[in-house]
Parts: structure tokens; C-alpha cells; sequence
């Protein structure tokens, strides 16, 4: 068993193994310490993440936490508990072609106005068929509860990742209250995509994919009356990852195929420093 742990000497951006973390509207998410224990199994190791995780909300939201008011001050602080389980079985980190990953996340409340408890989970699977072409599938869930039976913030609501869902606008999708898009207690994601046969086969610097995206996101605690778009949302279509001399480059072009009657679809996404 190996053990790193670095205490921070000052205030740092929290990180995750799939990127940095999503901060809160009108929030700082920040690590003050963290730890990493790494087992070694058979030829990959599972690595478990330990973070103290503090929240500063921006005191522009009222009492039961989903109506913003554009306060300027922030008093409201919240400290969690991190814990991350990471289990990598891919062959490579990058452009991988087989194996499978797994992980598990939980944030749980010690210092808390809602004692909101929150968990990820995240599995892919990596599967090399004809011609050695590349099947992968995903599957993405995370919730946002109280455990005291409060209502959670908004700031605590959950957003469906871009890079989830294609086809739809980012953030405009799920339950509304007004004009504006609250998120959801839950978001769940079914993702496939495989490399396009035949096509741009002697190019090192661009890969042509094709996918099929299927997620939901609901749940609206503080007022039951809203969940009116839980509908499943569906879309297919082609992207191109180009790793272009100024970095990568994502384009993608999209149909939805079902949808709630209030999201937003879109059929064309550019991205500048992703890919698939």
C-alpha cells in the first residue's frame, strides 16, 4: 500500500480524476486537505481519494435555497468529507481500446446548513471489435439529498455535464421554475459512441466517431408542482476530435431524438481543448 499525503499550505481549486470539480453557481468549492491511498491488485491500482471540502455560497439565495436574489457577501459555509474510489482497469489512459473503469465518489456533510449528502458513480467499459475499432460505453449517475429532509440549495442542484448529452443546450434541460433552468436532485446519463469504419483511417490527428446519448435529470425537492419535464432525452450524431498544433478540438453535429417538452435542443457544438 503506498500513501500520499500532502497537506495544502494554502487553498486549492478541488480536482477529481475526471477533471476539475463543477463549482456552484455563485460559489467556491475548495480542498484543504487531501490524501491518496493507492492498493495494488493484479496490474492496476484502486486508488482512493480522501478531500476536506469547503463550500462558500454567496448569500443570494433565501431560505429554502432555489430562488437567487444577487447577494454580494458571502455567508454561508459548508464542510464535507470527500471520499473517491477509483478502479482503472483501461490499458492506456489515452485512446484507450480496452478495459473498463469504475468510480465511486461521495460527499458527506459534517459542517452543513442541510447536511446534504451527494454521490457519484461512473462506470466505462472499453471494447476493441472489427478492424480494431473502439466500442465504448458509459453509464453516469449522481444525486443531491438532504438528510435531515431539507431542501438542498440551489447551489447544491445537479446539472447534467455537457459532454453527457449532446444535442442539448448545456444547463437547459430539466425541471423550470419560471424562465429559469433549477437542475435536478438526480442526473443520469447512457452513453455509446465507436470510431466511424473506413473513414479518415491514415490520420494520426483526427478521429471521426459516431454516438447515441440518453439521459434524464429530475427531481425538484422544494416544490413538487415543477418536476414537469421528466422525460427521457435521447439524440445521436457524428463528432470529430482534431488534435490540432493548438490543442484538440471537438466538433460535433447532433439530432435529438426525444426530449421534455422544456428543453432546448441544439444540432451543432464546437469545443476548443476537449474530446470525446
Amino acid at each position: 500500500m503506498i500513501l500520499f499525503l500532502p497537506y495544502l499550505t494554502e487553498l486549492q481549486q478541488c480536482k477529481t480524476p475526471f477533471g476539475p470539480c463543477e463549482p456552484p453557481p455563485s460559489g467556491i468549492l475548495l480542498s484543504l486537505i487531501t490524501a491518496k491511498y493507492s492498493f495494488e491488485t493484479a496490474s492496476k491500482p484502486l486508488e482512493v481519494r480522501l478531500a476536506i471540502l469547503d463550500r462558500i455560497v454567496s448569500s443570494g439565495f433565501n431560505e429554502a435555497g432555489h430562488k437567487p436574489n444577487f447577494g454580494g457577501k458571502c455567508d454561508n459555509f459548508d464542510n464535507f468529507l470527500s471520499l473517491n474510489f477509483d478502479y482503472d482497469k483501461r490499458n492506456q489512459k489515452f485512446q484507450t481500446t480496452q478495459g473498463f473503469r469504475n468510480y465511486f465518489a461521495t460527499d458527506l456533510p459534517i459542517v452543513s446548513e442541510t447536511n446534504t449528502l451527494s454521490n457519484t458513480f461512473i462506470i466505462s467499459s472499453y471494447i476493441e471489435y472489427i478492424d480494431n475499432h473502439v466500442l465504448k460505453s458509459s453509464f453516469y449517475f449522481k444525486n443531491s439529498n438532504s438528510i435531515s429532509g431539507d431542501n438542498i440549495k440551489l447551489s447544491e442542484r445537479l446539472y447534467l455535464p455537457s459532454n453527457r448529452l449532446r444535442g442539448f443546450e448545456s444547463g437547459k434541460i430539466g425541471p423550470k421554475d419560471g424562465n429559469d433552468f433549477i437542475g435536478g436532485n438526480y442526473i443520469s446519463s447512457l452513453n455509446f459512441s465507436s470510431d466511424v469504419p473506413k473513414l479518415l483511417e491514415n490520420s494520426q490527428t483526427t478521429d471521426l466517431k459516431i454516438f447515441l446519448d440518453i439521459a434524464n435529470v429530475w427531481g425538484v425537492d422544494y416544490d413538487a408542482s415543477l418536476e414537469k419535464s421528466d422525460d427521457i432525452k435521447s439524440a445521436v450524431g457524428i463528432g470529430l476530435d482534431w488534435f490540432s498544433p493548438i490543442g484538440p478540438m471537438n466538433f460535433t453535429l447532433s439530432q435529438y431524438l426525444s426530449k421534455g417538452s422544456n428543453d432546448v435542443t441544439e444540432s451543432f457544438r464546437f469545443n476548443l481543448g476537449t474530446t470525446f
